[in-house]
């Protein structure tokens, strides 16, 4: 009896050492972005590991003396000392050579980028969103190699001209294959009225691609080859652009709310004349829309001579004008109707996001103002 008392005690004492000998380690695995979920935790030489949450953290228990190894896919492994310290915060370095670059084939496959053959871009969608553009294609812009985007024409919603390695064509058009989520998107961005061509002959109705809230979009993808648009067949001449816009993930439900301020201002100011009037020959006609009219600095000055007898114009601040009889002023206000026409923009948008589900079913509800 009195053995067995003894062989409890030595058992205890030695289960209650190696309890001892156990320390709890906390701590969070980042980079340079934010925090890494399911990144390894593991005591070197041992089974005991963890995984770190949602939002970096982990906690284990190690033994005396252990080392931790850290490791996340595409990024460096590093091995940390644990020692007296108890709680870490872990910056992980990213290892570019580690990853594949992975994109989405025309049957909507995911593929290794190398393995393909095509001349495919991918665009960062966090340097599209950061841009500041009102437009999604104006926020293309030198984004990728060999994609040009130029604004058609300064109307709000106007589409811009999108071009993959240059035209193709002299008299057809240039324009590549837009794909939103596996369907084609219609990019036109003209139509020519009235049957002809003329100054006044075509109408700019701006592009179904400005629909697209650069917020919404999970991937972008320019690409250029007969293997890589072999599905779309001929429509994917002048390329083709794939858009992957974001879907709901497991989870629970993520709100995202942001706002955009940007300022739009002319690059040049073009150097007006401001020698010659309204008309033509060297005669001022207030009918004519040329500025061959006569030489200003050769009128008498002061008020024109207006015709007060017959028709009139009342402006919305209440200035009645006469039609001009003899044009005598010297004022242009070339520069006043100019700077009321190119004043500085400004464009504010405000984004939210909601997204959330389960193993069965995800959502994703987004609003733009």
């Amino acid at each position: 009896m009195e053995n067995s008392f003894k062989l409890v005690i030595i058992l205890f004492l030695g289960v209650f050492q190696i309890a001892l000998a156990q320390n709890t380690i906390s701590g969070t695995i980042r980079d340079a972005n934010g925090p890494l979920p399911g990144a390894n935790v593991i005591e070197v030489g041992t089974n005991n590991g963890v995984s770190t949450d949602f939002d970096g953290n982990f906690e284990i228990s190690v033994s005396d003396g252990a080392n931790l190894e850290i490791s996340y896919t595409g990024y460096f492994t590093q091995t940390i000392e644990v020692g007296s310290q108890s709680s870490f915060d872990i910056l992980m370095e990213e290892d570019t050579e580690q990853l594949d670059e992975v994109v989405v084939t025309s049957l909507g496959f995911t593929e290794k980028r190398d393995k393909l053959g095509s001349t495919y871009s991918v665009v960062s969608t966090g340097a599209v969103q950061r841009s500041g553009e009102a437009t999604f294609a104006n926020a293309l812009s030198a984004k990728a190699a060999g994609l040009s985007v130029t604004r058609s024409s300064g109307d709000p919603g106007a589409g811009s001209r999108i071009r993959i390695r240059g035209a193709n064509t002299i008299l057809g058009s240039s324009e590549p294959l837009i794909i939103v989520d596996g369907s084609p998107l219609n990019s036109s961005i003209t139509k020519i009225v009235n049957g002809g061509s003329s100054n006044s002959g075509a109408v700019n109705f701006g592009s179904r691609l400005n629909d697209i809230n650069p917020a919404d979009i999970a991937s972008v993808q320019v690409l250029k080859g007969a293997s890589a648009a072999a599905l779309w067949g001929s429509r994917a001449a002048n390329g083709v652009i794939v858009i992957t816009t974001k879907e709901g993930q497991s989870g629970k439900a993520k709100i995202t709310f942001s706002t955009t301020y940007s300022f739009d201002e002319i690059s040049e100011r073009i150097p007006r004349q401001n020698v010659w009037g309204q008309g033509q020959n060297g005669i001022y006609s207030p009918t004519k829309a040329e500025s061959w009219g006569d030489y200003i600095p050769d009128r008498a000055g002061g008020a024109d001579a207006v015709n007060t007898s017959g028709g009139f114009f009342t402006s919305q601040n209440g200035n009645v004008y006469y039609p001009i009889i003899t044009k005598n002023s010297r004022e242009t206000y070339i520069e006043e109707n100019f700077n009321a026409a190119f004043q500085t923009g400004t464009f504010i948008q405000n984004d939210l996001n909601i997204s959330g589900g389960n193993n069965k079913n995800a959502y994703f509800f987004s609003l733009t103002n």
